[in-house]
């Protein structure tokens, strides 16, 4: 049985309707198009990307590191896939998974590079508050974590392992300096353009004397502690 050939026109609804960027690119980096979810999610207006160099979309500290990557890894027909900080029309940033393939003919004009662009920011945002629901989970009724809806609108740049591995010791710290009627408060805020994860104890505290050496690596008072927090 052959396999179905798709009208030129289906092909390009589909492009259309999948909630996903994409973008096409030429082997010299020059934009040739873009999907209207691509201008969506990175806020350009429809089309104004079309000529212009793939270098726009990343900040200027990048660009030595990733395009050099992005267009010689498809070149070499191995792809690219990760996760990048992409800069949007507002000069703001957005976390992305990229993903990058090479579509070639005979015909110079048709060797293409294609990216295909997910927003993770949100789903980043999730996997920590996961992560924390499980501590909550073995100490229920001590730890006050906020629902996601509660939470103001905010993108959280980062490893979502490690962050949730730097709240969980936190947590155990509060849990052991707290007796077992405090409440464990976690909260978080946006201030002056970063993210704030808060964890409130009614613990004694740090005495004023080991204040200085709280975030030096593996200090602690306690005996076979590692000091990680």
């Amino acid at each position: 049985m052959s396999g179905l050939i798709l009208p030129q026109k289906l092909v390009s609804q589909l492009i259309e309707a999948v909630k996903t960027g994409i973008l096409l690119a030429d082997n010299q980096g020059t934009i040739r198009f873009t999907n209207e979810y691509l201008g969506a999610l990175l806020e350009y207006p429809k089309d104004s990307l079309i000529g212009k160099p793939l270098q726009d979309l990343f900040f200027p500290e990048d660009v030595p590191v990733f395009i050099v990557n992005i267009m010689h890894l498809p070149l070499k027909d191995k792809g690219f896939e990760g996760e990048i900080l992409l800069r949007k029309g507002d000069k703001s940033s957005l976390l992305v998974k990229l993903s990058t393939a090479r579509y070639q003919e005979d015909s110079p004009e048709w060797d293409i590079l294609i990216f295909t662009l997910q927003d993770i920011s949100r789903f980043k945002q999730q996997e920590i508050l996961q992560a924390l629901a499980l501590i909550q989970e073995a100490n229920r009724s001590r730890i006050r974590i906020p629902s996601l809806e509660l939470l103001p609108e905010a993108t959280l740049y980062g490893d979502p392992g490690l962050l949730a591995q730097a709240v969980h010791y936190l947590l155990l710290n509060s849990l052991e300096a707290s007796s077992d009627q405090d409440e464990i408060e976690v909260s978080g805020a946006f201030r002056d353009n970063q993210v704030i994860i808060e964890v409130k104890d009614r613990g004694e505290g740090v005495l004023p004397e080991q204040l200085p050496f709280v975030f030096d690596p593996f200090f602690s008072t306690k005996f076979n502690y590692l000091g990680l927090a």
